[in-house]
C-alpha cells in the first residue's frame, strides 16, 4: 500500500515518510495472541452486580481523504459496544467508510483494560489490543499488542508512565512496534484536560542495501522513531458532548544510517447534542495521522451524522 509500504531500491531510499507500509501483528495469529492474554480472561471474568453494559452506533456522511488523494464525499458507519465497571472494562468497536469513488476502508478492534483500585494513590493498568484494517484492493492487515502503566493520583492532576509492545504484519512481514508512554490529566466541573506524549519506534520493511568498496548486498531493515505530543479537552455540559486535540508528531527515523527529522501537525474536533436521552446529532472533523501501531493510514474528514445509545 502506496501510505505504508516503501519501495525496494537498491539504494537509499526516499526521506518520504507517507511512502512506509506499516501493517498489523506479529504475524496474524502471535500478535493476536498477545492482546488475548488480556482480552480471553476479562471476558470470562463472572459479572458483577454494578457493571454495565453501553453501546452506540452512528451513521453519516462527508468528506473524506487520505494522504496524496483527493478528497471525496463518503459514507460512514461506526458502532461500538462496552462492558465497563471500575477496575476493568472490554470494549468492542468497528467502522467502515464507503468513498464515492474509491476503496472501502473498514476497521474492527478489541480491547481489554484490567485495574488496581483508581482511589488509592497508585494504581496499575493493563491493557491488551486486537485489531484489523481492510482495505478492498489492499491485504488485510491485523494488529496485537500488549502494555502497561502506573498512575498517580496528587489531588486533582493524575499523572501516568508506562509502555506498550506488539507487532503489525500485513502477511508478507512482521512490523515489531513498541512504545514508551507518559501525561497529566486534571478535571473541572464538567470539563477534563488532558497532555501527554508518546515515543515510538517501528522497524520497516526488509530491503537489500548495496556497499561501494567492496560491493557487498547487505540486508537492511530501516527504524522509524517518533513522538506523538498531544493536547486533549473534553467538555460534558447537559445534553453535549465535546471533544477536541491538538498535537505534532516530531519524527526521528533511520533510513541507510542518516537521521532525518520533520515534524508534523494533527487534530480533532466532535460534538454531540443529545436531542433526546437516545438519539444524537454529530458532527466530527480532523487531520489524522498514520496509526502504525494499528496500521490505519492518515486522513483528512469532515462528517456529519446521526448517533443513538
Amino acid at each position: 500500500m502506496q501510505w505504508c509500504r516503501p519501495p525496494r531500491p537498491t539504494r537509499p531510499i526516499s526521506s518520504t515518510f507517507r511512502r512506509y507500509r506499516y501493517a498489523a501483528c506479529d504475524s496474524a495469529c502471535r500478535a493476536a495472541c498477545a492482546a488475548a492474554l488480556i482480552v480471553v480472561p476479562a471476558i470470562w471474568l463472572p459479572l458483577p452486580v454494578h457493571a454495565q453494559w453501553r453501546a452506540a452506533a452512528e451513521l453519516g456522511a462527508g468528506r473524506v481523504a487520505q494522504p496524496e488523494a483527493v478528497a471525496r464525499a463518503a459514507a460512514t458507519a461506526n458502532a461500538s459496544i462496552g462492558w465497563l465497571r471500575e477496575s476493568m472494562a472490554v470494549m468492542g468497536s468497528g467502522g467502515i467508510t464507503l468513498p464515492s469513488a474509491g476503496d472501502r476502508r473498514s476497521h474492527a478492534e478489541l480491547a481489554a483494560v484490567l485495574r488496581s483500585d483508581p482511589r488509592r494513590p497508585f494504581s496499575i493498568e493493563v491493557t491488551g489490543v486486537a485489531s484489523a484494517y481492510d482495505e478492498s484492493r489492499f491485504p488485510r492487515m491485523l494488529s496485537g499488542f500488549g502494555g502497561a502503566r502506573v498512575h498517580a493520583r496528587s489531588g486533582r492532576l493524575v499523572f501516568w508512565g508506562g509502555g506498550a509492545a506488539g507487532s503489525l504484519d500485513d502477511g508478507a512481514f512482521t512490523y515489531p512496534h513498541t512504545l514508551l508512554e507518559g501525561g497529566v490529566a486534571t478535571a473541572w466541573r464538567f470539563m477534563r484536560f488532558t497532555a501527554g506524549a508518546t515515543r515510538n519506534s517501528t522497524l520497516g520493511e526488509p530491503r537489500v542495501e548495496f556497499t561501494d568498496d567492496p560491493p557487498v548486498a547487505l540486508p537492511v531493515r530501516d527504524r522509524l522513531r517518533y513522538t506523538d505530543g498531544n493536547i486533549t479537552v473534553q467538555a460534558r455540559p447537559p445534553r453535549l458532548e465535546i471533544d477536541g486535540r491538538l498535537g505534532m508528531r516530531l519524527v526521528q527515523r533511520t533510513i541507510a544510517y542518516e537521521d532525518l527529522p520533520s515534524a508534523r501537525v494533527f487534530g480533532a474536533a466532535s460534538a454531540a447534542w443529545w436531542m433526546t436521552p437516545r438519539l444524537a446529532l454529530a458532527a466530527s472533523v480532523g487531520h489524522e495521522l498514520a496509526d502504525l501501531a494499528r496500521g490505519l493510514p492518515g486522513a483528512r474528514y469532515a462528517t456529519l451524522g446521526m448517533r443513538v445509545r
